[in-house]
Order: C-alpha cells, then structure tokens, then sequence
C-alpha cells in the first residue's frame, strides 16, 4: 500500500488524471467508439505478423522479464534485488492502469468485428491503455536509470526501447488491443517509471504527460504504433510539465541502492 499512497484520481466524462498529491502525473482521453472502429483497419492489417510473432505473443502474456533479460542479462541469480526492485514497480503499474481501464470501459477489437479472431484468449477488462505496454515502458524507465543504460547514450537502452515497442505491437498482432491502446499506455508506463524512480531515490526527471486523442480523431485510421515503424524518442513524448512534489520513500530507495550494486560498468571499455 506505501506505493499508492498519495496516489488519487479525479475524472471528467471522457478522461481521467492520476495524481501524486495535488500535483497531476498523467491525464488520459477516453476514444470515442468512431475512433476505435476507424483503427479496425490497422489491427487487421498488423495479424500478417502472427505467424511470425505467434510464439513471443505467447510468453509475453505474462512474462515481460525474458524479453528485458535478452538485451541486458538480467536474471535471478545475478540480479536479485533488482528482480525484486522490478516487482515493486509492478505492483504500483498494474493497480494504477487497471483503475484507468475500468473507469473508461473501451470494447476489445472483437467487440468491434467478428474478423478480429485473436489467437490468445480476449482478456475481460477494458481494452484502453494498454496495460503490457504500460508495464514494458515503466520497467524499460526504472532499468535503464538504475544500470546507467540510458537511451541516449547506449545501444542497451535503444534495444530496451524497442523490446518495449516490440511487446506492445505483438499485443495488437495478436488482435486484443488497438494501435492507440499502446500510445496510452506507453504514455502511462513512462510517467509512471519515473514516479517510481522518484519514490526509489535516484535523481530523474518526472514528467506530466498528457494524451488525449480529440486532436488526432480525424487520423484515426492511419495512428498506427510506434507510429512511423521506427523507433520513437518516449522521453518527452505527450509532455505537459515537470512534477516537482514526490518523496522519496526509504524503503524502496534501500532496496534501490541494493539493486544497483548488482550492475558493474554499463559500457566497459575493451582490454587492450
């Protein structure tokens, strides 16, 4: 409960903000249901990929951890405490983005259309943001500012970036989510690392991030994810402001400083 705590909602008829305090984090627009069916287009078009994708559609259901260890080692033998330092992260993401697809309530693709067919089973809940790329984007954040593989300086970075881009698109191959699902959901997923970052006590901007979708509604069919098929710089992505007021939890900042000890030179020069 002490990473909710301070935590509160207030909500409008079509968008809802999350705040730490009095201080707004992220505020999310609510599609209408013409956008939705305008991108039915583009969720059809993505299933070309599910023969390709079919198998990592199927471990990402519930394991994001796989995917981030390919690019940077992380596993439970080596890295203990920023398996459990992750978790934590988890536990804030996934009670923040489930309260904001209740209260908006969005059809899944196949509520749309019986062409859809996803290949993994429709969750129940909402389809709006899309919680596996909040959870991707949030621990791509917290894992690059603990190891020091920033995105704009190291290759590890890049690639964690697009494994959270990659995790995102297979969930629309798959035919559960819409592009702009993954928008919201990055959107959410980023502001919220850095919260997280900012409770754990290590020195990173926290950034009000905004995405509504009125400004857009005429390109609806054509807002696709990561939106040009290339990498997409999320850093200052829907950027409103800089959140100044978050305390730094004691708990979370000693399991951080543990977690960080687990991580050497990020980019170790060659031994001649």
């Amino acid at each position: 409960m002490e990473l909710l705590k301070g935590l509160s909602f207030s909500q409008t008829a079509n968008s809802m903000t999350l705040k730490s305090g009095e201080a707004k984090l992220v505020t999310l627009g609510r599609p209408d249901k013409s956008f939705f069916h305008e991108q039915l287009g583009l969720v059809q078009s993505w299933a070309e990929l599910r023969d390709e994708r079919a198998n990592e559609i199927l471990a990402q259901i519930d394991n994001q951890y796989a995917f981030i260890g390919a690019v940077t080692g992380l596993n439970m033998g080596r890295h203990k405490w920023t398996m459990e330092w992750l978790s934590m992260a988890l536990q804030l993401i996934i009670p923040v983005e489930m309260a904001f697809k209740h209260a908006f309530g969005c059809y899944r693709p196949v509520d749309f259309s019986p062409q859809v067919q996803p290949i993994i089973t429709t969750p129940g809940h909402g389809t709006y943001p899309m919680g596996h790329a909040a959870q991707a984007y949030a621990l791509v954040v917290a894992l690059e500012n603990l190891t020091g593989f920033t995105d704009e300086t190291k290759d590890v970075g890049l690639q964690l970036s697009r494994q959270a881009e990659r995790i995102s698109v297979n969930r629309v191959v798959a035919g559960v989510h819409f592009p702009v699902d993954a928008f919201a959901g990055a959107v959410l997923g980023r502001t919220l690392g850095e919260y997280f970052l900012r409770l754990s006590g290590l020195q990173t901007t926290c950034l009000e991030r905004k995405f509504e979708t009125e400004s857009v509604a005429d390109k609806a069919a054509t807002l696709d994810f990561p939106g040009d098929g290339l990498h997409r710089d999320w850093s200052t992505f829907a950027k409103v402001a800089e959140v100044k007021s978050v305390k730094t939890s004691e708990f979370l900042s000693a399991i951080a400083k543990l977690a960080q000890a687990e991580w050497g030179d990020p980019n170790p020069k060659a031994q001649s």
